[in-house]
């Protein structure tokens, strides 16, 4: 149907793929920050031209499990002349840090940044005054 030029006979190295014992082949792990506000700790994953009723959140104990396929175009519709975008399966397992309530988890997808917020629990690690009670 389309004819293919290809200039390059490989893929850009730009493109990265990671393997991850036991999980899908092909994996690209989005890049991810973590920043807290007096309320909230927020993770912030990059998640660029993602289906969003594909995008799958689960928290399963104290991890996020992150996943989506990584749209192609259609091999039927097009071809490719020039490949640098990665392909395959968005995938990513992170550890909820210990002072939030994973059960108060929002998630929103705004310009290609997947924002997931926790409430922070009360912060029992400060310390507090205890009393001292003088016996005689």
């Amino acid at each position: 149907m389309f004819q293919t030029q290809v200039a390059w006979p490989y893929q850009s190295s730009a493109v990265q793929r990671f393997i991850i014992p036991g999980g899908p082949a092909g994996v690209v792990i989005p890049k991810l920050d973590i920043y807290e506000t007096q309320s909230q700790v927020v993770y912030i994953l990059e998640v660029p031209g993602i289906d969003n009723d594909r995008l799958e959140v689960e928290i399963e104990g104290r991890n996020i499990r992150v996943s989506a396929p990584i749209l192609n175009i259609n091999p039927q519709e097009a071809s490719y002349r020039y490949q640098e975008r990665q392909k395959g399966q968005l995938f990513r397992i992170m550890e909820i840090v210990p002072d939030v309530d994973p059960d108060s988890v929002t998630a929103n997808v705004r310009n290609g940044l997947l924002e997931l917020r926790f409430k922070k629990l009360e912060d029992n690690r400060r310390g507090r005054k205890i009393n001292v009670n003088i016996l005689q």
